[in-house]
Parts: C-alpha cells; sequence; structure tokens
C-alpha cells in the first residue's frame, strides 16, 4: 500500500485483481438497484469482501 498525493491510501493489484474487483462491484450494484437501494461505494465494497 501506498499513500496517493491527495492522502488516500492506495493498493498495489494486478490487472487481473483490478478487472475480478471491477466485476465483483458491477454485479453487487446491480443486485442493490433491483432491491431499490443506492449503490455502494468502491471503499465499502473491498472493505465487505476482505471481511468474507
Amino acid at each position: 500500500m501506498r499513500q496517493a498525493l491527495d492522502g488516500r491510501t492506495v493498493m498495489n493489484i494486478s490487472t487481473e485483481t483490478r478487472e475480478i474487483l471491477r466485476n465483483y462491484k458491477t454485479v453487487i450494484n446491480a443486485r442493490r438497484r433491483e432491491m431499490g437501494r443506492n449503490r455502494s461505494p468502491p471503499r465499502r465494497l473491498l472493505m465487505k469482501s476482505a471481511i468474507l
């Protein structure tokens, strides 16, 4: 992990991992839309997947 210029913590992940997370986020947000809920911010999705 490293610090971005704006102070956020940034993970160094592979292109394949980034694509998997992007697809995961798309699926989760589609399910949330179907249930009438707002989409989850990417950081929250990452934290939830890290706990699972």
